[in-house]
C-alpha cells in the first residue's frame, strides 16, 4: 500500500472543507495541493481510486466515522463523484449537524421528501414556501431572505444543487445523493433497476434514458410537462406527494384518466423496493391540468 503523504493529508483537508468532488475536480485538487506542498503530482481520473484508497485506509484506522465513497450520479450530471460521508450519526442529524436550527432541519427533511417524490426531481421557490407553510414547526420562521440564505447554505455544503441557468430551482446535491441513500429510500424515491441506487427523477436522468426504475411512481405522459408556478401557489398541501394522495376525481372523465395513468409496480431486477414514509409502496395518481 502506498504511503500516506503530505499530499494525502492536504487532500483530506480539502474533503473536510468541500465535502464532494467529481473526478476531474479531484484530479485538479490533488495537483493543486501537491504544488502547494512542494510535491508536484500529475494524476489522471483512472488513478484516483488508488490515491483515495490511501486516504480511506487512514480514515478507517482513525475510526472517526468518516469515509470517502465513490458513486456515479446519473440523476445529477452523469459524472463520478467522491464524497466524504458520515457513517455514524442518523441521516438527518449528520446532514444538519449543529449548524442548522431545529426548524431548518425540519424544512430540510421536507425538501428531501419533496425531491424524492417529485416527477421532475427538483424544487422551485414557490414549492419551498408551500412546504414551510404546511408545517407548524416551520410556518412563519422563513421570511424570504432567511429562506434564500438557508438554500444557499445547503447548496454551498452540497446537499442541494442550484440549477445552472434557472434561478430559484434546486435539486439534490452530491452529498444528498450519496450520503442520504437510506433517507431517499424511506421517503419514497425511485430505485434504479440497474444500480439499485435510489434516484431523483430529474430531466437529466430521464433524458439520458435512465428510466428502468423498480418503483416508478410518476405519470409517464407528464414527465416533460411544463410546471405552472401559479398552480403551486394555490395548492395549500405541504408537498405534491401528499396533495396527490388527497385529490379525488371531479368527474367521470377525470376518474377514467386516473385509472389509465395508474403506475405499474416493478418487481424485477432483484433490488429492494423503496419504502414510503408510511410503508406504502404503491404508485401515485395525478390529474392532468391545462398549461
Amino acid at each position: 500500500m502506498a504511503e500516506y503523504t503530505q499530499v494525502h493529508r492536504l487532500v483530506l483537508q480539502s474533503f473536510m472543507r468541500e465535502f464532494a468532488f467529481d473526478a476531474d475536480e479531484l484530479c485538479a485538487e490533488v495537483q493543486k495541493v501537491g504544488d502547494r506542498a512542494g510535491e508536484p503530482l500529475q494524476i489522471e481520473p483512472q488513478a484516483l481510486d488508488s490515491f483515495v484508497g490511501v486516504i480511506r485506509n487512514k480514515l478507517s484506522e482513525a475510526n472517526i466515522g468518516l469515509e470517502i465513497r465513490k458513486q456515479p450520479l446519473r440523476d445529477l450530471d452523469g459524472k463520478v463523484y467522491y464524497v466524504l460521508v458520515n457513517v455514524r450519526d442518523d441521516e438527518i442529524s449528520k446532514a444538519a449537524g449543529s449548524e442548522f436550527k431545529d426548524h431548518e432541519r425540519t424544512l430540510f427533511k421536507e425538501i428531501l421528501e419533496h425531491l424524492a417524490n417529485s416527477d421532475r426531481g427538483d424544487m422551485v421557490m414557490s414549492e419551498a414556501k408551500r412546504l414551510i407553510n404546511g408545517n407548524d414547526l416551520t410556518r412563519g420562521k422563513f421570511p424570504n431572505l432567511a429562506l434564500e440564505d438557508f438554500l444557499r447554505r445547503l447548496t454551498k455544503r452540497k446537499w442541494l444543487r442550484a440549477h445552472e441557468t434557472e434561478q430559484g430551482r434546486y435539486t439534490g446535491g452530491p452529498r444528498t445523493l450519496v450520503e442520504l441513500q437510506s433517507t431517499l429510500r424511506d421517503l419514497g424515491a425511485a430505485q434504479d433497476q440497474n444500480t439499485g441506487l435510489f434516484v431523483l427523477r430529474t430531466t437529466f436522468y430521464k433524458n439520458g434514458g435512465n428510466v428502468a426504475l423498480l418503483n416508478d411512481h410518476a405519470d409517464e405522459g407528464d414527465d416533460d410537462a411544463a410546471y405552472d408556478d401559479s398552480s403551486a401557489e394555490e395548492d395549500p398541501a405541504p408537498n405534491r406527494r401528499r396533495s396527490r394522495q388527497q385529490q379525488q376525481p371531479q368527474n367521470e372523465d377525470d376518474e377514467d384518466e386516473d385509472e389509465d395513468e395508474d403506475d405499474e409496480d416493478y418487481g424485477g431486477g432483484g433490488g429492494k423496493r423503496a419504502r414510503g414514509p408510511r410503508g406504502s409502496g404503491t404508485g401515485k395518481r395525478r390529474r392532468r391540468t391545462s398549461a
